[in-house]
């Protein structure tokens, strides 16, 4: 089944596996966006931390009651091991940020595994940002 963004969208609980400790990376321009839009989401990173009031924990497995969705934002090798978790704890469906995390080896496990994909930059489809909007415009992004 080929998903849209707009059925992850749906989903107000999310799981955010590859938030960064760095304030100024990527990924935490994507949590943010993800909090603005309304999701309830659970960051997720390899070392369990508290900042800013936002708890990190260290693996899907700490999350009683998971979400059954997950944003993904990692490289091609660290996502196959993160599939592998999320698959074990039940998530249905993944977005992943970009072909760089979702290569056809990944893609394949999910399949495998039963689980829904959906590839395309969260910013496209969640940020107010002018470049991102404009981005998601050309390339087709339904919000």
């Amino acid at each position: 089944m080929t998903l849209t963004a707009k059925d992850f969208i749906d989903e107000k609980e999310i799981l955010f596996v590859g938030f960064s400790r760095d304030e100024k990376c990527f990924s935490r321009g994507v949590y943010e966006d993800f909090v603005k839009a309304g999701f309830r989401v659970y960051p997720v990173n390899t070392r369990s931390f508290t900042e800013g009031g936002v708890n990190v924990y260290g693996g899907v497995k700490e999350i009683p009651n998971a979400p059954k969705a997950a944003y993904v934002a990692l490289s091609s090798a660290n996502a196959k091991n993160a599939v592998a978790d999320l698959a074990a704890a039940g998530v249905k469906r993944i977005w992943f940020q970009g072909t760089e995390t979702a290569d056809s080896g990944v893609l394949d496990q999910c399949e495998k595994a039963g689980i829904d994909t959906f590839v395309g930059c969260a910013k496209m489809y969640l940020s107010d940002g002018f470049i991102h909007r404009l981005h998601g415009f050309f390339a087709g992004a339904k919000r």
